[in-house]
């Protein structure tokens, strides 16, 4: 099944689209911040204004032009300028689960993935972002659903959830600054 955006439009591979709530009032769209003792901003979050878009993520797949549902992505945002932060700055920001099952950006000396364990799975006429341990194209049964738990600083933090998924959208992001 391939995916669509707020346009109708298919999902392209290796386009940066704004991964936005379906519900309302809880917050914007994704975006990265400093949590617990970190020195940089490494972990993704729902950004707490629902005005805000977030940071573009691109999407990417070695299967096929089009994004379907059920295929492993690798995931990373695109920031406008290039992210720095105490001398050390990318263009690429991958995402990865960690340890403690929140979603973080990978470091700059952690090796980049050819594509990941993310994917796109239709869910109740939208969209959910699911963690697969495995890559593997035929094992869904290894993939926990993405969902938002708020921690002591009231940060809305994207983690991996048994249920509870947040529910999202993609809209395109115009790199003319036209969008």
């Amino acid at each position: 099944q391939v995916l669509v955006d707020l346009d109708g439009d298919p999902l392209y591979n290796g386009m940066s689209y704004y991964i936005l709530p379906v519900a309302r009032g809880k917050g914007g769209g994704l975006e990265l911040a400093r949590t617990g003792s970190e020195s940089c901003p490494r972990t993704v979050v729902q950004t707490r204004s629902e005005t805000s878009r977030g940071l573009p993520a691109r999407l990417a797949s070695p299967y096929r032009i089009l994004i379907g549902s059920n295929i492993p992505l690798t995931i990373e945002f695109q920031p406008q300028k290039p992210y720095s932060c105490h001398g050390h700055s990318s263009r690429s920001l991958q995402w990865k689960v960690e340890k403690t099952q929140m979603v973080k950006i990978a470091s700059s000396d952690e090796e980049q993935r050819l594509f990941g364990p993310f994917q796109i799975q239709p869910y109740r006429n939208h969209y959910k972002l699911v963690y697969c341990e495995s890559e593997s194209r035929n094992h869904h049964d290894d993939c926990r659903d993405l969902g938002i738990s708020i921690d002591d600083q009231q940060n809305r933090l994207l983690v991996v959830k048994n249920g509870d998924p947040l529910v999202v959208q993609f809209a395109k992001a115009n790199r003319g600054g036209d969008d």
